[in-house]
């Protein structure tokens, strides 16, 4: 399971959230966070559940496509 960078980053737009406002909203460090919206590091899925919340949208939508 990969996270797709560039939808993260789009889900993030349209939610106007940037990296620090995200972490925020999750409870998640703002190190954590831009790591995994550079692709760094996948996150666990408690990290992935949370984030999937806090940005309101399903995790096949910030999934990459095989």
């Amino acid at each position: 399971m990969k996270i797709s960078e560039k939808k993260l980053k789009e889900k993030m737009i349209k939610n106007c959230l940037n990296n620090r406002e995200l972490s925020k909203k999750c409870g998640i460090s703002e190190g954590t966070i831009t790591r995994i919206v550079n692709g760094n590091t996948e996150p666990r899925l408690k990290t992935l559940g949370l984030i999937i919340k806090a940005l309101n949208c399903d995790v096949l939508d910030i999934l990459e496509e095989k």
